[in-house]
């Protein structure tokens, strides 16, 4: 069995990013390569991320869209969720 670990941080073009902070739409970019690494994860051992089920709000002011790609399928963008 495999197992998943994940350290805290992760690469983009080959800088090591270990804090996400709100500036501008490098949040966006690093959250994106954190999912698209997951996604990778999941894969090799064997799971799947059910985009059809997945969702993602951004609760800051910034006008910069955000757009999460998985496996080549945009994820739904919320306004706001419901209480359960």
């Amino acid at each position: 069995m495999s197992s998943i670990k994940f350290d805290g941080a992760f690469r983009i073009g080959g800088r090591l990013i270990t804090k996400l902070r709100c500036a501008e739409g490098n949040v966006f970019i690093a959250l994106q390569e954190l999912v698209r690494q997951l996604h990778g994860t999941s894969a090799r051992v064997k799971m799947k991320i059910d985009v059809k089920k997945t969702e993602v709000m951004k609760v800051c002011e910034s006008e910069i869209p955000i757009n999460i790609i998985i496996g080549g399928i945009q994820v739904k963008k919320m306004h706001s969720f419901k209480a359960k």
